[in-house]
């Protein structure tokens, strides 16, 4: 492995990076991160990420010595001298509680490792299998923020790839559609565009509430916002994915279900989301 990390704000070879077995963050999962892309050096919400991360540590109980310009001055570092400043580059930020084993623990210091690399092979569409697995509750881990622990999510993974499908749509238990393992959810009928609203167990994705904004700004189609059942999502004319690494990606099938990926409604969100983002990314500022 080559490169360049950033490991508690010091910039280091990705070969000397050395964890402890005794590391939190393997053996139990206990932080937390952010997945961000850079356009080029650019963001489209770098801030809204980095607070979203303030406020993971918060509900875990964790504290870090960066701020919120020592990030952003981290991470252009770290794609200049990893030689990603002409490309889209993948951002994640992982922080974990420092201290040894156990579930009780009062440790609240903890490490962050930033690392970047190149975005590569983004498809135009994608396959969804419907999860058997559900959404983690809110009632028992807060949804809000990015938690370390997927292993829902990975299960869910793999029963998408037992179907040859890209992602899985989970449903909360009570059989309401939630989210992908990946991305937050919307989908088309006519001129309604239908999206789960957060009291459906999933993450606060900062590219759905861009894109939230976005249409009831612009008032060119109805946003509805609530609890939806999965008949109502396998009844659309189109349907898509939204986070901050793909953007938008439309949804070919569900289980064998073929969708539009070339509805005009869908294809005027698109323009009017890479106008926006190119707005934003010609602007964009800390």
């Amino acid at each position: 492995m080559s490169g360049y990390l950033a490991m508690n704000g010091a910039i280091t070879p990705t070969d000397s990076l050395r964890i402890s077995p005794e590391n939190r963050g393997l053996m139990y999962g206990d932080g937390c991160f952010e997945t961000l892309c850079a356009f080029k050096t650019k963001f489209l919400a770098f801030d809204a990420h980095i607070q979203r991360l303030y406020k993971s540590m918060l509900y875990l109980n964790l504290a870090i010595d960066i701020e919120q310009q020592e990030f952003y001055d981290l991470v252009q570092a770290l794609l200049q001298i990893n030689k990603l400043e002409n490309c889209d580059a993948v951002v994640r930020i992982q922080v974990w509680r420092r201290g040894g084993r156990g579930y009780i623990i009062s440790e609240t210091a903890a490490d962050c490792l930033i690392q970047v690399s190149e975005v590569k092979n983004r498809k135009e569409s994608i396959r969804l299998h419907v999860a058997k697995t559900p959404v983690i509750p809110s009632e028992a881990l807060q949804r809000s923020t990015k938690l370390s622990n997927g292993l829902n999510y990975i299960l869910a993974g793999q029963e998408a790839l037992k179907h040859r499908a890209d992602d899985a749509i989970l449903l909360t238990t009570d059989g309401y559609v939630s989210e992908t393992t990946s991305a937050n959810i919307f989908w088309g009928f006519g001129d309604i565009l239908c999206t789960p609203s957060t009291d459906c167990d999933l993450l606060h994705g900062i590219t759905r509430n861009q894109l939230i904004k976005l249409i009831r700004n612009s008032r060119t189609i109805e946003l509805e916002e609530k609890s939806y059942r999965l008949k109502d999502l396998l009844e659309a004319d189109y349907v898509f994915v939204t986070n901050s690494v793909l953007g938008i990606v439309p949804v070919s099938d569900i289980d064998g279900s073929f969708l539009s990926v070339s509805n005009e409604n869908f294809l005027t969100i698109r323009k009017q989301w890479e106008t926006m983002k190119n707005n934003i990314l010609q602007n964009e500022s800390v």
